[in-house]
């Protein structure tokens, strides 16, 4: 198994365990995001080595994701699994929790 799809699973299982849509591989306009949670307009991005070699590509889809609302978390392939989901709770913080408030 890549070491991108170690991280991409745990995303996943990080927002079903709190209860968070999300969908994989989802289509904004020309560009693909690794995982998009709709409920809090977040794209996250597995960045593997070969992100390396494409930053403008990833500056450009950036730019565009953010021109339709989404904001975009890149993690990087390498760090620690327990680093990611501290830096997704950290970057989420109180949006989750506001979203099950909201959901009452």
């Amino acid at each position: 198994m890549r070491a991108s799809n170690v991280y991409h699973r745990q995303v996943c299982e990080w927002a079903r365990e709190l209860g968070l849509l999300y969908v994989e591989e989802y289509m904004v306009g020309p560009y693909s995001a690794d995982i998009y949670l709709p409920e809090l307009f977040l794209v996250v991005e597995i960045d593997g080595p070969y992100h390396a070699l494409s930053k403008r590509r990833d500056t450009e889809r950036d730019a565009y994701l953010a021109e339709h609302g989404l904001r975009v978390l890149r993690i990087r392939v390498g760090v620690p699994k327990e680093d990611v989901l501290r830096r997704l709770g950290e970057y989420v913080g109180g949006m989750a929790w506001r979203l099950r408030v909201a959901r009452l």
